[in-house]
């Protein structure tokens, strides 16, 4: 019985630690920040402007190639998801998803907010 006892006070303890509330995550943008929104159609919204994701690669080696370590840590990019209708756009936004966090992984991106 003392077991089950146990058992319980155990279980409540681990339900009583587990929060609900967001903890507040700061990012470090002090060396810059871009924002991009994948469309579903191979394309993106990169700080505004609506480009290919191949292009929108590009512009993010070009500019982490220049960075150093130090400034590449403190480097912010912001992903969006776009709301799409159609299986086809979200497959291909998927797509474009795993693209982009496989290039950002390669360029050392190590600060991305998905908002």
């Amino acid at each position: 019985m003392s077991r089950r006892i146990l058992a319980a006070a155990a279980l409540s303890l681990v339900a009583a630690c587990a929060a609900t509330d967001d903890v507040p995550v700061r990012f470090d943008a002090s060396a810059g920040e871009v924002d991009v929104e994948l469309l579903g159609d191979g394309f993106v919204r990169f700080d505004g402007r609506r480009i290919p994701l191949e292009a929108a690669v590009l512009h993010l080696r070009q500019a982490t190639r220049e960075m150093k370590r130090s400034a590449l840590l403190r480097f912010v990019v912001r992903v969006r998801f776009a709301e799409v209708r159609s299986g086809e756009a979200a497959r291909s936004q998927q797509g474009s998803r795993a693209r982009l966090f496989d290039e950002l992984e390669i360029m050392g991106v190590r600060q991305i907010v998905y908002l």
